[in-house]
């Protein structure tokens, strides 16, 4: 089935994207106009978000499938989920005390008919850092592939949360996929 205009649109918005996330992430931090270092922790935050959500929408658009979007449950659902692994310092997709996934998704008021979810850490808390976690999950092959299945997968919305711990000195992130 061909791509109909407004996908092509799409497909032209989010890769243009990509390309100027990656020319400011290539940037040097000296010809940044704001040092990295004097953002917020939640204005940095918020531009993980915003690099790996463009950075998911870019791959999903190279395989002619279209962008998820953003659901504000599936981003509270996300950033729950991290506080629960920066609580326990563990990377799981269910921690102690905490409900699975799907049932996490469903009480929050987002009713699915199918749920994926995509968790991780690092230790480089920059958007090169929140990216390169994108890029390994991306290339993964199968039968080890979960994660890319989830980011190619015939999903509608997305949550995405990423939580610097500065107890731990990690970068948690989660991936709420859900249509």
């Amino acid at each position: 089935m061909p791509p109909t205009p407004l996908r092509r649109r799409a497909v032209a918005v989010v890769l243009a994207l990509g390309l100027v996330l990656s020319a400011l992430i290539s940037a040097s931090p000296a010809s940044a106009t704001v040092p990295w270092s004097s953002l917020t922790v939640a204005q940095k935050q918020t531009l993980l978000i915003g690099a790996m959500y463009g950075r998911v929408n870019t791959e999903r658009a190279l395989h002619n499938l279209a962008p998820v979007h953003a659901s504000p449950t599936l981003m509270k659902t996300a950033h729950a989920h991290n506080l629960m692994m920066a609580k326990y310092n563990l990377m799981a997709h269910q921690c102690p005390g905490e409900a699975s996934p799907g049932t996490r998704i469903w009480n929050a008021g987002y009713h699915w008919h199918r749920w994926g979810e995509n968790v991780g850490w690092t230790t480089n808390e920059t958007i090169s850092g929140i990216l390169y976690m994108e890029y390994l999950m991306y290339i993964e092959t199968p039968p080890d592939d979960g994660h890319r299945l989830n980011i190619l997968g015939s999903y509608y919305s997305i949550g995405i949360d990423v939580y610097i711990d500065s107890v731990h000195h990690k970068m948690w992130y989660t991936q709420d996929f859900a249509v």
